[in-house]
């Protein structure tokens, strides 16, 4: 095996061991490269010159292991992806039911007060009314010869 080959390979298990050592670490675009290139270098090793076939099985074997790993990792995060998008979207659904609910009553609440404000309007006016009409009778009693009629 030459020297080119040799250090293609423990090359190729170098970003296999980094690669693996992320797998805690969220999935990047950077950690999906890595995959590729130890993909091409499965590859580029197996197009080069043959050395021992079990070993260069077992090496093959070890890094698809690898592979399907963090296929595996990849498929946990995104159902864990899935299941947390799937909560945000029921939570926003309640949180727009319940904002659409406090406006139905806020409209409510603000109409009743309007008419309220109506009403102690015409109340007031009322009581102006009957203030003045309390006052002109007063003034007719305290002077009923003043040759004024009654008020209505």
């Amino acid at each position: 095996m030459g020297q080119s080959t040799i250090d293609g390979y423990q090359t190729v298990k170098k970003n296999q061991l980094d690669f693996c050592d992320n797998k805690k670490a969220s999935f990047t675009t950077a950690s999906f490269q890595r995959l590729i290139q130890t993909s091409k270098g499965i590859l580029t090793m197996t197009n080069s010159q043959p050395e021992d076939l079990t070993t260069r099985v077992a090496t093959i074997e070890e890094q698809l292991n690898h592979i399907i790993d963090e296929l595996d990792l990849i498929r946990t995060i995104q159902n864990g992806v899935r299941v947390e998008v799937r909560a945000t979207s029921q939570s926003t659904a309640r949180l727009e039911r319940t904002v659409r609910q406090l406006a139905e009553i806020s409209a409510r609440t603000q109409a009743v007060v309007v008419r309220q404000q109506d009403e102690l309007q015409q109340y007031r006016t009322d009581i102006r009314q009957n203030q003045e009409n309390i006052n002109r009778m007063l003034a007719y009693l305290e002077n009923p010869h003043r040759g004024d009629t009654m008020p209505n």
